[in-house]
């Protein structure tokens, strides 16, 4: 029975398996609960972050990177003037 609901009452169906694969939780190392997941606005898809597993070859998790840009305060104004 899928969810029904009203303007007064909620009545939740039979729980149903819809992903086999493991998902990060959204639990950050200093504890803060993060949602690891959003929704399409149509409502009809989801993102989320895929955790990979030991047996996973390297190529396929991203390896993380970070740009750093120094003194661009001083170069947007040199090219606002």
């Amino acid at each position: 029975m899928p969810v029904q609901s009203t303007t007064t009452t909620f009545t939740a169906g039979t729980p149903a398996k819809i992903l086999s694969t493991r998902y990060y939780a959204g639990a950050s190392s200093r504890g803060y609960n993060l949602r690891g997941y959003d929704a399409s606005p149509d409502g009809q898809r989801f993102l989320m972050i895929k955790e990979t597993t030991p047996n996973e070859p390297a190529s396929i998790a991203t390896p993380a990177s970070m740009v750093v840009v120094l003194n661009w305060f001083e170069e947007l104004k040199q090219k606002v003037r």
